[in-house]
């Protein structure tokens, strides 16, 4: 997510101005005339009392802390200036859709005035860069779309030399040691795909680990899945009941191959929820630990962390390996903010010809508060198509593209363009000035290939 800004600390006289516009006032230390009346006013800044000094200047009277702004009344007929706290913003239409923009109307916003590419984030009364936009101060700019070559490459490397199997026995119902690689196997996967989502990598914690490993033996042991073991299970521990209640869980695989399952979410008592996926993508997941044996595994999903996140998809917007769309269980979108109708969802292809799907509602409370599942009804997800969705959320529309590509070439797939024509499509497939390209001008892998990126590609080294 972007930077956040806060009012800022710039004093000036005793002044803190914040960001962006405030209220019209007086400036400190500029002439004034008490035989007007008005001897007690606002800062320009909004965050001070002033009143108007012997020496006919606006001088200081009191200055307002954070979360509070002048206000100026009128008690028998003498003005009073005092420091009032800020209100509390008020969501006018329920959430934010992706993409930013403001999230309500609130007093408290309209003071702070936002940059350019930046919102208000309505839950901390801050200014935040809006997605797909990031930086620091008032500066908010675009985020280069990752490349079909990155995406390919990143894939490509993190599948590479995973480590499966490594549990080693204990005998009787000890849980034995899971080898650390497997863990980190597990650890890189999970995070390839929240890298795809653009989320953050989580970490690993050994007693999250060693609680999981208990939790996989009692599964492995006992052949069933369940996440409120009964105490008449072979080789019950509190400890592994805990992490049975905390975590992903998984019988017929191991850790590693769990991860990939977790994402797919078949079977019929993942439908209404596809909750596997949801966890491994909240906002909330981190540190996360693992547990495995030959047959069974879990993955604690019960996390510290709190993310802004707002909206994340799977498929996600941009680039992703086709073998991983999940067109049978159907695309996700889960926020814990913004309210997702499963009416008047459309997905078009690259032609504009809308696409038949079918949406349902998820279940609450798997890895987050809201959630669909967006099914393609008679047709199937297909490399070099581009699929913009659409969902009607409040109180801004959510748009998004899905880009399905081939990997299985190798880094980068094999490429037939150079990027020295100009495209009406986004993207070069994977050409050598492709990354260089997109990293200077976000446009050309987002929206078309024009003579401008070509010249890009020129100065990239290419097209010579």
């Amino acid at each position: 997510m972007g930077a956040t800004f806060r009012w800022i600390g710039v004093v000036a006289m005793g002044v803190a101005f914040g960001c962006g516009s405030s209220p019209s006032g007086e400036s400190v230390g500029s002439a004034c005339d008490p035989t007007t009346g008005d001897s007690v006013a606002c800062a320009s800044s909004g965050n001070a009392v002033v009143q108007c000094s012997g020496n006919l200047t606006w001088q200081v009277k009191q200055s307002c802390g954070a979360g509070a702004t002048c206000a100026i009344s009128t008690a028998g007929g003498v003005r009073v200036g005092e420091c009032k706290a800020r209100p509390k913003p008020v969501v006018q239409d329920g959430g934010s859709g992706d993409g930013g923009g403001d999230a309500g109307v609130s007093d408290s916003c309209a003071v702070l005035g936002c940059s350019p590419n930046a919102h208000c984030d309505t839950t901390t009364d801050t200014c935040v860069c809006d997605e797909g936009f990031a930086g620091a101060a008032n500066a908010c700019k675009a985020v280069a779309p990752v490349s079909k070559q990155a995406v390919c490459e990143r894939w490509t490397k993190d599948r590479a030399s995973l480590v499966k199997k490594g549990w080693k026995s204990a005998g009787s119902c000890a849980p034995g040691t899971l080898d650390q690689a497997v863990i980190e196997s597990a650890l890189r996967l999970t995070n390839l795909y929240r890298w795809l989502c653009k989320l953050p990598a989580i970490t690993s914690d050994p007693t999250f680990s060693s609680n999981a490993q208990q939790c996989a033996l009692m599964i492995g042991v006992n052949k069933q899945l369940s996440h409120t073991p009964p105490k008449t299970w072979k080789c019950y521990t509190d400890v592994g009941a805990g992490a049975a209640s905390s975590s992903n869980l998984s019988l017929g695989s191991g850790a590693v191959d769990a991860v990939d399952g977790y994402i797919r979410d078949d079977g019929d008592n993942n439908w209404d929820t596809l909750g596997h996926r949801r966890w491994i993508f909240s906002n909330t997941i981190g540190p996360t630990g693992f547990g495995s044996v030959d047959t069974a595994s879990c993955q604690w999903v019960m996390g510290k962390q709190k993310l802004d996140r707002k909206l994340t998809m799977w498929p996600p917007d941009g680039y992703v390996p086709l073998d991983v769309i999940p067109d049978d269980t159907g695309w996700s979108v889960q926020s814990d903010t913004v309210a997702l109708p499963n009416a008047g969802v459309v997905v078009k292809d690259q032609t504009g010809a809308e696409r038949k799907v079918k949406v349902r509602s998820l279940g609450a409370g798997f890895g987050s508060k809201y959630a669909i599942a967006i099914n393609p009804d008679g047709w199937f997800s297909t490399p070099g198509e581009t699929y913009t969705v659409m969902i009607p959320t409040k109180p801004a529309a959510t748009t998004y593209t899905v880009r399905p590509v081939t990997c299985s070439s190798g880094p980068g797939g094999t490429s037939t363009q150079t990027g020295c024509e100009p495209a009406t499509e986004p993207g070069c497939d994977g050409c050598a000035c492709e990354m260089c390209v997109c990293d200077a001008d976000p446009f050309c892998c987002a929206s078309a290939w024009d003579a401008s990126c070509v010249g890009t590609c020129t100065s990239c080294g290419s097209c010579k």
